[in-house]
Formats: structure tokens, C-alpha cells, sequence
């Protein structure tokens, strides 16, 4: 878009110097209008966003999943969460993160099977913390 405004304003200047100036000082505001509109977006469009240009990028799809949990949008919230594990089976915190929805959910089962998962995710990362506190959630169940 910049170098398209910079385009416009080399060939003006060459062919009245004083429009040139004029375009200058009014195209300003409309570029940085125009460049605003992502900084609009709300943080869960950005993350989508991040996610769409780097599907198996765990910190973003991460942070999706964890956005829609906190507005409440557990069906989006869950799919994040498969596609992350899918994709990046050994990112330790999600595993606990999904686990304490579906047991808020009521889904006992579901969270077990996401927790002997993520235990042995974090044994094998040698995550002693995540480790410890999948283990505690799993005998809470």
C-alpha cells in the first residue's frame, strides 16, 4: 500500500511539484487510516489471523485456544486445543489448560484422556511442575 502511495506522489512531482505538496499533506492521514485497520482488530481476530498464516505455530494456536476459553466459547476453545495437540503434541501447558475445561464441562472422562496424555508429555519433557500439577488434577477427578 506505501509503495503504491509513493508511486503516485513520484509521478504527481513530476508534473506539478505544488499538487505534489497538496497530495502529501492530505494522502498522510489516509495511508495511516488505511494502515490502522488491523490495530482494530480485537485480540482474538489477531491471533486468528496468526494462525491462519502459521497453522503450526504452537504459542498462537495456543494463545487462540486459550481466548476463547476466557470468552466463554468452549466449542472454539476445544477445537484449538485438538488442533494444537494434533499438531504439536509436545506443547506441555496446553495439555492442563483443556484438561481444567473439560472438567469444567462436566467431562470427566475426556479430561483423564487428555491428562494421561499430557503426563506423559511431561515426562518426557522433563516438566516436573506440569507433571505434578496433571497428576493432582487427575486424582481430583
Amino acid at each position: 500500500m506505501r509503495d503504491r502511495w509513493l508511486e503516485i506522489l513520484s509521478y504527481c512531482s513530476a508534473c506539478c511539484p505544488r499538487l505534489s505538496a497538496v497530495l502529501v499533506f492530505c494522502a498522510q492521514p489516509l495511508y495511516y487510516l488505511l494502515t490502522m485497520a488491523d490495530q482494530k482488530k480485537t485480540r482474538r481476530e489477531l491471533l486468528e489471523t496468526f494462525v491462519t498464516q502459521k497453522p503450526d505455530d504452537a504459542f498462537s494456536r495456543y494463545g487462540l485456544a486459550m481466548e476463547c476459553l476466557n470468552a466463554g466459547d468452549t466449542s472454539a476453545a476445544e477445537s484449538n486445543f485438538r488442533k494444537l495437540l494434533l499438531r504439536n503434541a509436545d506443547y506441555v501447558p496446553a495439555y492442563l489448560m483443556f484438561a481444567q475445561m473439560l472438567a469444567k464441562e462436566s467431562r470427566p472422562d475426556d479430561a483423564r484422556e487428555v491428562l494421561q496424555k499430557g503426563i506423559a508429555a511431561a515426562s518426557h519433557a522433563g516438566n516436573a511442575h506440569a507433571l505434578s500439577e496433571m497428576e493432582s488434577l487427575l486424582s481430583e477427578l
